[in-house]
């Protein structure tokens, strides 16, 4: 899904806050399903550079599309987290949907994805 419509369905769609299981490498997640795309944010363990890091949450996001059967863009931005986990927290306000929406846009980049298995 590309970045606009992912926004568009943030705003628009259904949101469905789920938790994630425990992945190697990988402290504590949040996570929302929307339409067919996991949006993912985590807080990694230490790891001695970036290239272990991004192999690590690289691998999660795979193991995460595998048993979600859905595309996932896992981030490890840490205000996508707390938006998260306020939605979980507090149920899916107008508010934390911009709050979300508004985040995509700046992460998309930097971002770890994993295509539907299916």
């Amino acid at each position: 899904m590309n970045i606009l419509s992912l926004i568009s369905a943030v705003v628009l769609s259904a949101i469905t806050p789920v938790s994630i299981p425990d992945l190697p490498g990988v402290k504590e997640g949040r996570a929302v399903i929307v339409d067919d795309v996991a949006i993912v944010a985590v807080i990694p363990e230490a790891c001695y550079g970036f290239e272990q890091k991004s192999e690590t949450l690289s691998a999660a996001a795979e193991e995460l599309g595998k048993r979600w059967d859905k595309e996932v863009l896992l981030t490890e931005d840490l205000l996508t987290f707390m938006a998260i986990a306020r939605m979980e927290k507090r149920g899916v306000s107008e508010y934390e949907r911009k709050s979300l929406a508004g985040r995509l846009s700046r992460i998309r980049s930097y971002c770890y994805t994993a295509e539907k298995a299916g």
